[in-house]
C-alpha cells in the first residue's frame, strides 16, 4: 500500500503520530515504534479503501471514529511487549483524546482482549 511517512515534532503535543491521507507523520522519538506506525497506516488503508471518504466520516461521525481508532489500536497491540498494559493505556488515550463520549472501562470493552 503506498504511504509516505516523515519523521516529525509537528503535531500536536499529545500525539506521537498521525495520518491525512497518505502521508503518516511520526515523532522522531519513535521513529522505531513499529506498532505505532502500523497503527498510522491502518488509518491511510481505511483512507484508501474508502477513496478519501473516511476522512469526512473521521470529523463527523463518533461511532466511525471509536471504529477507526479501535481497528488502529488493535492493529498496534499486535506489536506490544506486554499487550494488556498497553490495552490500558489505549484504553485511557479513546476515553479522553478522541471526543468521543465513553469512558475507559467502554474504550476496554471496545478494544477486547
Amino acid at each position: 500500500m503506498l504511504y509516505s511517512l516523515k519523521h516529525t515534532d509537528s503535531m500536536l503535543d499529545w500525539k506521537a503520530g498521525y495520518s491525512r491521507a497518505w502521508f503518516v507523520r511520526i515523532r522522531p522519538a519513535y521513529k522505531d515504534d513499529k506498532g505505532l506506525e502500523a497503527h498510522e497506516v491502518e488509518h491511510v488503508r481505511h483512507w484508501w479503501y474508502s477513496l478519501g471518504f473516511s476522512s469526512i466520516l473521521y470529523l463527523l461521525s463518533k461511532r466511525f471514529r471509536l471504529w477507526a481508532e479501535v481497528k488502529c489500536y488493535k492493529v498496534q497491540l499486535e506489536y506490544a511487549a506486554d499487550r494488556e498494559e498497553a490495552r490500558r493505556s489505549f484504553a485511557i488515550r479513546l476515553a479522553t483524546n478522541y471526543d468521543l463520549d465513553i469512558i475507559v472501562s467502554e474504550a476496554l470493552i471496545a478494544l477486547g482482549v
